[in-house]
């Protein structure tokens, strides 16, 4: 069976956040809890954008989308049992929220602790490809950050988080996004599913890519267990295919297998 999206792995080899060679275990990007576990069609983007109908090859995964690629303590002890509660929560929270059938308010806050939650995002982006460990500055400097909860975030970093209402997943790792007239461009990791889309950046140019939407590492000063009212802004929503669909005057560059995954069609429904 091929695997393009680099999904089924070895049963043991080295883990992709901290290295340890281990008897792997399956990550769940999102986590259980958030998505529903239910088969995902996943797609090359390029090939998913480059139609408006959902045809040709995928690979189907049973149960969501999931990676083996991590040893039992980052995924069952730092992730599952530290970190991606507090992801839980706000995930919870913002969906209960945006479903109610009464109006929406502008912008409402989750009370959760925010280095948990950026410290789950920035785990579940490094798990996202079996026997892959941490490439180039930023993927070493947030392996560092994910396994000392000590440390603050990476001051180059930022995690930028908006609202997703829509039931398909993306996961981008290796991008670079331009701007015509030699502007600096923007490196970043994109994990986007209901509700919340999180876009971590790395030495961001803030004039030429200056964002609306909230951030996470804005919390950099709290301890991992100092709590704080995060903002979930209904305004600050760009469109559903930003930024892995830029506007005319951005190109946009990746390597690897960017990915986007669609809960499986019914027959003849295709």
């Amino acid at each position: 069976m091929k695997d393009p999206f680099l999904v089924h792995g070895p049963l043991r080899g080295p883990c992709s956040i901290c290295g340890t060679p281990a008897q792997l275990t399956v990550d769940h990007v999102p986590p259980k809890g958030i998505a529903k576990g239910t088969a995902m069609e996943m797609r090359d983007l390029m090939d998913r954008l480059s139609t408006d109908k959902v045809q040709g090859k995928f690979q189907l995964s049973q149960d969501g989308v999931k990676f083996r690629s991590l040893c039992p303590r980052c995924n069952n002890e730092r992730l599952g049992a530290e970190c991606d509660p507090e992801l839980l929560k706000l995930c919870n929270h913002a969906s209960t929220v945006m479903r109610s059938p009464l109006a929406l308010p502008p912008s409402f806050t989750v009370e959760v602790r925010p280095m948990r939650v950026l410290r789950s995002i920035v785990g579940h982006t490094l798990a996202t490809q079996s026997g892959r460990g941490p490439l180039g500055p930023m993927e070493e400097a947030m392996v560092e950050f994910f396994l000392d909860t000590r440390l603050p975030p990476p001051r180059q970093m930022e995690c930028f988080y908006w609202p997703y209402p829509f039931s398909d997943q993306v996961i981008l790792r290796d991008v670079s996004l331009g701007r015509l007239g030699g502007h600096p461009p923007l490196f970043f990791k994109l994990l986007k599913f209901y509700p919340l889309s999180f876009m971590l950046t790395w030495e961001r140019d803030v004039p030429t890519w200056n964002f609306r939407m909230q951030d996470l590492a804005r919390y950099r000063r709290l301890s991992n267990d100092d709590s704080a009212a995060l903002i979930i802004d209904l305004q600050a929503v760009p469109p559903q295919r930003w930024p892995e669909a830029p506007l005319d005057d951005c190109m946009l560059m990746m390597a690897g297998k960017p990915m986007i995954a669609e809960p499986r069609a019914e027959r003849g429904a295709r």
